[in-house]
C-alpha cells in the first residue's frame, strides 16, 4: 500500500480471482492467512467476539475538558517516589514495600528502576522499569505505571498469554487512582488529571481503531474474500461514523506499517485495550481500590489461562453486576 493509496485505482469486481490482485494486495492476503494459520493466534482470533464490544466501548469514553495545556508545575523523582509510596500506603502497605524496596534494589548494578534517555519509549522488561524522566507529571505516574509491572512480574507469568490479556489493566487502573489522589492531596491539578486522563484515552483510542481493523482484515480472509484496496477502503470508512475511530488517512498510514514490517500488532494491543475499558469500570465502581488489587492478584496468578481472564472481564464487567 503505497502512499498514493488513497488515490489508487481500485478493482471494482466483486467476484475477484488471485491473478487480479496486485502485489501489495497478494502480499496482505498472504500475511493475514500466515496470522489465521499460526496456533499462537487462534486463542486470540477466536476471543474476537469479546474483543470487538469492547474496543467500540472504549471509542465511545468522553474526553474531558482540558483548560491548560501545560502541567501546572515540575515534580522531581525524588518527590514522584515519595508520593507514590504514600499513596500506595493508602492502598496495601506491603504493595507499599514492595514498591521502597524495588525502587532502591540494585543488585550486581541490575537496578530494578532504570532512568533511560528521553527518545526511548518507557517500558518494564523482565522485570526491571525503564522510564525517562524529564520532571513533568506525566513522567511521575508513569514510573508508577512501569513500578506495578515490575512488581507483578515473574517468568512464569510472563510466559503465559493469559496474562497478556489482562498485563495492562492494575497499571492503567493504578494510574487513574494515582492522579486522583494526587489532586485530592492538592499535589497537582484537576487539570493536570484531565490532561493525563485525555493522552491516555486517547492512546487508547488510537489502539481501539486499529484493533478493530486488523479484526476486519482478518474477519475477511475467514470469509473466504480476498482483501483488495476496494474493500479496504470501505471497511474503513464504514467506521468513520463510529465516535472517536481514526481518521481515514490515519487508517491508510498504520495499514501502510502493517504491510511494511510484515506484523500485526492485535495482540499487544488487545492488552491496552481491555485495560482501558476496565479502568473505566474500576472508576465508576464502589470500591476502586479494592478492585484494583483483586485485577493486580489476578495478573500476578501464572495459572490464569486466556478464556479464564475473558470470562472474568464478561462477568465481571461486560455483564450487569449488582454488586458494582
Amino acid at each position: 500500500m503505497n502512499r498514493d493509496f488513497l488515490n489508487s485505482k481500485t478493482n471494482n469486481t466483486e467476484n475477484i480471482s488471485p491473478e487480479q490482485l496486485d502485489s501489495e494486495e497478494r502480499e496482505m492476503n498472504k500475511l493475514i492467512d500466515e496470522y489465521i494459520q499460526h496456533p499462537d493466534c487462534k486463542s486470540y482470533i477466536e476471543n474476537f467476539k469479546t474483543i470487538k464490544p469492547i474496543c467500540e466501548e472504549v471509542l465511545k469514553q468522553r474526553h474531558p475538558e482540558i483548560k491548560e495545556k501545560e502541567w501546572s508545575k515540575n515534580i522531581s523523582i525524588n518527590d514522584a517516589i515519595k508520593y507514590a509510596h504514600q499513596f500506595l500506603t493508602t492502598i496495601d502497605s506491603t504493595l507499599a514495600d514492595q514498591f521502597m524496596n524495588l525502587v532502591y534494589q540494585n543488585n550486581n548494578n541490575q537496578k530494578t528502576l532504570n532512568i533511560l534517555p528521553n527518545y526511548i519509549k518507557p517500558h518494564c522488561e523482565k522485570g526491571k522499569a525503564y522510564i525517562n524522566y524529564h520532571d513533568k507529571i506525566k513522567n511521575m505516574i508513569t514510573l508508577l505505571h512501569e513500578m506495578i509491572h515490575a512488581m507483578e512480574y515473574s517468568d512464569a507469568i510472563n510466559t503465559n498469554s493469559g496474562y497478556r490479556y489482562l498485563t495492562e489493566s492494575p497499571t492503567l487502573i493504578i494510574e487513574n487512582l494515582f492522579s486522583k489522589w494526587l489532586v485530592k492531596n492538592k499535589i497537582i491539578t484537576q487539570n493536570d488529571y484531565n490532561l493525563h486522563k485525555e493522552w491516555r484515552l486517547r492512546d487508547s483510542q488510537d489502539v481501539a481503531s486499529k484493533t478493530l481493523m486488523e479484526i476486519a482484515l482478518i474477519e475477511m480472509r475467514k470469509k473466504g474474500q480476498y482483501i483488495t484496496k476496494k474493500r479496504v477502503l470501505e471497511m474503513i470508512d464504514e467506521k468513520q461514523h463510529i465516535n472517536n475511530f481514526a481518521k481515514r488517512e490515519e487508517c491508510i498510514k498504520y495499514l501502510m506499517k502493517v504491510l511494511i514490517n510484515r506484523e500485526l500488532y492485535f495482540k499487544e494491543s488487545e492488552r491496552y485495550v481491555i485495560g482501558q475499558y476496565i479502568s473505566d469500570k474500576v472508576d465508576k465502581s464502589r470500591n476502586p481500590e479494592k478492585e484494583f488489587l483483586e485485577i493486580y492478584n489476578l495478573t500476578s496468578n501464572p495459572n490464569i489461562t486466556p478464556e479464564k481472564s475473558l470470562k472474568i472481564i464478561q462477568e465481571k464487567y461486560q455483564e450487569p453486576n449488582i454488586d458494582r
